[in-house]
């Protein structure tokens, strides 16, 4: 700091031999800390490259100023606005960068072009809870404005309007939140009839609704006058469309003892006798989504999924309600208009939105009227024409359904695209077609003691390895749908042009030693590589799916929180396509070592802690059986027999001290995600096999994901834990075990999960409408009202409600999960084969 305080003195002192010394002096110095921190991580050198980042540009200012050369200076303010874009968020970082920048640019005279930088600080200050260096960043900034000529003021990217609406939402974050609405209608009032500040007014409608100041009506007018000043603004109308879609959710809890909606609910909406405004709110809300997504994707997770529920759910709570005979003609009006709505939208809308919530489209096929089926015919039927190589890995399991209806609707859409499609790509459905029959064959292949299969050596199977036409290769790269940055449009393309194609398949079949005999098959792309698939039968992979689903939607929200974003939090994914109720195709993960097997070959090469190696099987289940002591002592006596060893594989696995803290970090990160993801599914069957360490990485990913909804707590041994949070587990984590970087991220990972709880059940709603095998009865009467429990299950969690009624804190939440899962009474009651003490 004071080599810095002296660098800037001599700068503007114009001293050129003296700043030329300092600088030269500095950065040895900050050489030698440099080269000494970064053999620890690259967090610890970074504030040292902070310090050369800082050095450079006074560096580069000097020559300018020297030559009075002050006119030049917008290719420097470009170069250095990039750089600081690319910078940390840590506001102590960029501080030190603004501060410099500032005293530089009034060394030039040109003051104002400090004032984007010092905005943006303020804002990444107030997000980061830096609430002190956020207010004194915006009364310096005001008072600098103010210090400026009204011709430089007028030119500033920056005006009084950027920082009073900063302001605004500090006060508003601070809890100020009548201070917060003064600030910005003060500023408001002062703009009024000049259509300017959109953002503003969808700000102040968003506060006025949280405060609860005006009834819902007022607030929806506020919100109408924004999307008519601005009716090409997806947000504003996501923001209306959210509004009304609580205002009607609100309605259909209103209910009286016998099960019809009250009158005073049913005609009396906001203290107005007679208002009927709430029956058009189905149509309206509907409305709202699709404009939004004719304008924009931003929001696609949230709005698609939502209008499509409604749409689907239509007139179900109004008819509930019993309506007279004068209401039943309003409610058949308002259910032909969301029908014109969807065909409107399923003509405006690109179709690669619709396949985004591909799942959803097919598990209404059987479950819907008819009325609605013919047009959601004509979306599916749409979709299959424009990606017919992705869309029929997502339909192929429903042509092949128990349930009749289901069977016959599925089949009659791929037939019926395969016509419109034409003879060239309708023979590239129907090898599509040829290559699940394949798949399916393989699965439920019986074998007894082989370990391996020829496929060439069995002539039911010989027949399908010629491929006939082209089918895409079934990954989760090839079949996943990215919306493009910026606005919708028709021609954007959302899959990799690099798709894969099945060329062949190699001979050998690998058969795992589980219960169910899973194949691993191995096929060839048309690119040259190979892409190793498991085969797995007798198992309900729709749930698989959905959660894989769930977990893409979770790394989105993840990637757009600023500080999930900054420790790079994500889930590990793969492919799974159900091939039909019983069996599917799993994308193999590759480089990954299982946990238990990792623990095993630990213990066997280090005598010192495992003198005679890990228990036998035999010798486990006879002290976990033994009766004559408790679960508890029989616990710490197989911990005490089994030290924590972990730690060690990440010694091996990575040598080098910053990847190994690299590594021992996303392990834990991973981890707490996982468990938070897990904890609210009822993600159960957590044993060492199931969790897998990525060699490249550290990372945890999970695999064999059906024993969701809570079903181990049926287990003949239920399931105590709501994850796996093992000694071996916690010790792995480091010196802060699960009170530093676990703790830390769940909390993160448990509010991100909470905020958004409607876009993350809307993902799983197709398991009630395409019904799990398990869920049904012999007539599959009972699997709708099963699913919708565990989803009502799923919510409560989603809003805190663990054990009561009354909502606890995500702290609160995060520590009581914590205590469960590590908890001897819990552990110690666990299956023998889940290994509670590794």
């Amino acid at each position: 700091e004071v080599s810095l305080g002296r660098m800037l003195l001599q700068l503007t002192r114009l001293e050129e031999a003296p700043l030329m010394e300092e600088l030269r002096r500095t950065r040895k110095e900050v050489m030698a800390s440099l080269a000494a921190a970064s053999m620890e991580s690259y967090q610890r050198a970074y504030p040292f490259l902070v310090r050369l980042h800082v050095c450079r540009e006074i560096e580069q200012s000097f020559p300018l100023l020297f030559r009075h050369k002050t006119d030049t200076v917008k290719p420097l303010d470009v170069d250095w606005e990039q750089r600081l874009r690319i910078v940390s968020p840590s506001v102590t970082v960029r501080q030190l960068i603004v501060q410099v920048h500032r005293v530089l640019y009034d060394s030039f005279s040109q003051s104002e072009r400090v004032l984007p930088s010092c905005l943006e600080l303020a804002k990444h200050a107030r997000k980061a809870g830096h609430h002190q260096v956020a207010e004194c960043t915006l009364h310096q900034l005001r008072t600098l404005l103010e210090e400026q000529p009204p011709a430089a003021a007028a030119a500033c990217a920056v005006d009084a309007s950027h920082i009073q609406t900063e302001l605004a939402m500090l006060r508003w974050q601070q809890g100020e939140q009548y201070a917060a609405l003064h600030e910005l209608r003060t500023l408001l009032g002062q703009e009024k009839g000049t259509g300017r500040l959109m953002k503003q007014q969808l700000l102040e409608c968003l506060w006025v609704e949280k405060t609860g100041q005006e009834p819902s009506h007022r607030v929806v007018q506020r919100y109408q006058s924004v999307v008519k000043a601005r009716p090409d603004w997806e947000r504003a109308h996501v923001a209306l469309g959210r509004y009304m879609d609580m205002v009607l959710q609100q309605l259909k809890a209103c209910r009286v003892s016998d099960g019809s909606v009250s009158l005073r609910a049913a005609y009396e909406v906001d203290d107005e006798p007679g208002d009927t405004q709430h029956v058009d709110y189905l149509s309206k809300v509907v409305r709202c989504y699709g404009t939004a997504l004719q304008h924009g994707h931003k929001y696609i997770f949230q709005t698609l999924p939502r209008m499509l529920t409604l749409w689907f759910e239509e007139g179900k709570l109004i008819k509930e309600s019993r309506p007279s005979k004068a209401r039943k003609a309003a409610i058949g009006r308002e259910l032909t208009r969301v029908n014109q709505l969807m065909l409107g939208f399923k003509d405006s809308l690109p179709v690669y939105q619709w396949l985004t919530c591909f799942p959803q489209l097919v598990s209404r096929i059987g479950s819907c009227s008819e009325t609605i089926y013919e047009i959601l015919e004509q979306i599916i039927c749409k979709v299959l024409f424009e990606y017919h190589q992705q869309a029929f890995w997502g339909i192929t399991a429903a042509t092949k359904s128990s349930i009749s209806l289901r069977k016959r609707r599925a089949t009659a859409i791929v037939a019926k695209a395969q016509v419109e499609l034409g003879p060239k790509q309708g023979a590239d459905l129907k090898a599509a077609g040829e290559v699940c029959n394949f798949f399916l064959e393989i699965c439920n292949y019986k074998v007894t003691k082989e370990t391996k299969l020829h496929l060439r050596s069995h002539r039911e199977l010989r027949k399908y390895l010629k491929v006939s036409g082209q089918v895409l290769m079934p990954t989760q790269r090839a079949l996943t749908a990215v919306p493009g940055p910026g606005q919708s449009t028709l021609k954007h393309n959302p899959f990799p042009s690099s798709s894969p194609y099945i060329k062949s398949y190699e001979d050998k079949l690998e058969i795992m030693a589980s219960l169910q005999k899973p194949k691993k098959i191995t096929v060839v792309g048309d690119d040259g590589n190979s892409y190793p698939f498991l085969l797995k039968p007798k198992d309900d992979l729709r749930k698989d799916a959905r959660l894989q689903e769930f977990n893409m939607v979770v790394n989105m929200l993840l990637s757009k929180n600023q500080d999930c974003r900054r420790r790079k939090l994500s889930i590990r994914t793969y492919g799974v396509v159900p091939l039909d109720e019983t069996c599917g195709i799993i994308e193999w993960v590759e480089n990954t070592t299982s946990y238990r097997t990792a623990i095993t070959r630990l213990s066997q090469r280090s005598p010192n802690l495992y003198p005679d190696g890990l228990m036998s099987g035999h010798e486990v289940r006879k002290e976990w059986l033994d009766d004559t002591k408790t679960h508890q002592e029989k616990f710490a006596r197989l911990c005490e027999r089994h030290p924590p060893i972990l730690y060690r594989w990440f010694a091996e696995q990575f040598p080098d001290p910053s990847t190994w803290y690299k590594a021992r970090l996303l392990f834990t990160q991973s981890a707490a995600v996982m468990s938070m993801v897990g904890h609210i599914v009822g993600l159960g069957d957590r044993h060492g096999e199931n969790i897998l360490l990525e060699n490249n990485t550290g990372s945890v990913v999970h695999i064999d994901l059906n024993c969701l909804f809570w079903k181990g707590l049926t287990f003949e041994w239920p399931e105590r834990v709501p994850f796996r949070l093992t000694p071996h587990m916690v010790d792995a984590f480091g010196v802060t075990a699960y009170e530093g970087a676990f703790r830390q991220v769940c909390e993160l990972s448990l509010a991100l999960l909470r905020n958004n709880r409607d876009t993350l059940l809307c993902v799983l709603e197709p398991l009630v409408f395409d019904p799990l095998v398990e869920a049904s009865g012999k007539d599959g009467s009972n699997a709708e009202r099963w699913t919708r429990e565990k989803l009502s299950s799923i919510s409560s969690l989603l809003q805190g409600q663990v054990g009561g009624v009354t909502p606890i804190s995500v702290a609160g939440h995060v520590q009581k999960l914590i205590e469960d899962s590590t908890s001897v009474n819990n552990l110690g009651f666990m299956y023998v084969g889940w290994t509670p003490w590794l």
